[in-house]
């Protein structure tokens, strides 16, 4: 019995990144890279990484990248697009057969979910569950990483930006997802019509976050949890800036969640 090719997108994201580590090595397996840019092949092809040019935006040129895979992970950037470039990656795995979907989605997300990041991740899952492959949807919680959007502020004042006033996040290191994922993807039969919302191990408020010190000294939390700073407000172009007293979801406590699931 052959390898089993595994389809990577987003390959060279954090998540991706940490996803095509821990499959490194892996002697039942074979990965394949879906690349957009030839200028960002070159670090894949150094690191083994097989590597094939497509854009989930353009149906018509993934057909070759396809060709022969047997699992998807299927990572698309958040965006307008997202639930678009998502169908077309769909079909493209019906097309050649795809025997197993892992969708990288976001917690809560729902038709009815309380922003439209999440309203755009439930287009693409029942676009995956209607195809009719078995699937695994992650629905990760906040990422670590995106701390780092206020980088800046930190550095200038020593004060992070955000609007989720005593709000509880499970944060989660992205790259842990990417190591969780492929534990499903070594073993995807077990894990088939399963649907995983990984967290870190306890919900924190920013002011924990903060709490520990940074590279660039002591940081804090300023007294306004309504305040924004550019950086964050930036940080998600689809979503219209919120007026200073609405609170967010985090803020009143609805993302307070944390599981086993990692």
């Amino acid at each position: 019995m052959g390898a089993t090719t595994v389809l990577v997108t987003g390959a060279t994201g954090t998540v991706s990144t940490a996803l095509l580590g821990a499959l490194k090595g892996t002697p039942s397996l074979r990965v394949r890279a879906l690349i957009r840019d030839p200028a960002k092949a070159e670090g894949l092809k150094k690191d083994g990484v097989e590597v094939a040019h497509g854009d989930l935006e353009e149906p018509d040129t993934l057909a070759e990248a396809f060709d022969g895979v047997d699992i998807l992970w299927l990572l698309t950037p958040a965006s307008a697009l997202e639930p678009s470039m998502g169908s077309n990656a769909v079909l493209a795995a019906k097309q050649a057969k795809v025997k197993h979907i892992v969708r990288n989605s976001a917690i809560k997300a729902g038709h009815d979910a309380p922003n439209r990041n999440g309203r755009l991740h439930a287009l693409v899952e029942e676009a995956v569950k209607a195809s009719g492959i078995p699937w695994t949807i992650l629905r990760p919680h906040y990422y670590m990483q995106n701390l780092l959007s206020s980088a800046g502020s930190v550095a200038s004042d020593g004060m992070l930006y955000m609007n989720m006033g005593q709000g509880r996040v499970g944060m989660i290191d992205g790259r842990d997802v990417g190591v969780f994922a492929a534990r499903v993807i070594e073993d995807p039969a077990r894990h088939a019509g399963k649907t995983y919302t990984p967290t870190g191990p306890q919900a924190t408020t920013m002011a924990e976050a903060v709490s520990i010190e940074t590279v660039s000294g002591p940081c804090a939390v300023p007294a306004d949890p309504g305040r924004l700073s550019t950086s964050v407000a930036g940080m998600c172009p689809l979503t219209p800036p919120r007026p200073l007293d609405a609170p967010s979801r985090h803020q009143c406590g609805k993302q307070g969640i944390n599981t086993s699931d990692s």
